[in-house]
């Protein structure tokens, strides 16, 4: 099968016969052209119909896609609400933890060192509050 592009010599032939076939019937009928004249009522009941039938192929398609993607959504909607209550149950033990040690500074939990501090005392100091806050384990227990 032969591609239509617009610089091909079969389209411009269709082009020239379409245009004939248009001019030739209007110029032989009796009366080519009938302007009539409308208003808004006329309007109105062309795009009535148009309207009705467009809010009905939406709705439907609504209801189709509806149905064929409920178990998916369902599914999503389950996934979203259990990392939600991961997420709440994890914010819950870190403000327990927090609670635990208040004498943690807010730099030392983002963990950021203190200024001036050694890349040792860092070291250690890290190592430290690792062991504090997964094992519960007093100060004074680790030395």
């Amino acid at each position: 099968m032969q591609k239509l592009s617009p610089e091909s010599p079969l389209f411009v032939l269709l082009i020239i016969i379409s245009f004939l076939v248009v001019t030739l019937s209007t110029w032989l009928s009796s009366k080519p052209f009938i302007l009539k004249p409308f208003g808004l009522n006329d309007i109105i009941q062309l795009l009535t119909l148009q309207l009705f039938i467009s809010l009905l192929l939406e709705r439907s398609l609504e209801v189709f896609i509806t149905t064929w993607r409920g178990p998916f959504v369902e599914q999503l909607d389950i996934s979203i609400q259990q990392e939600k209550a991961l997420m709440s149950e994890k914010i819950r033990l870190m403000e327990v933890q927090q609670k635990q040690f208040p004498s943690l500074e807010s730099n030392q939990v983002s963990g950021l060192p203190p200024e001036g501090m050694s890349l040792e005392e860092q070291i250690i100091q890290n190592f430290t509050q690792n062991l504090l806050l997964y094992h519960n384990l007093p100060l004074n227990l680790m030395f």
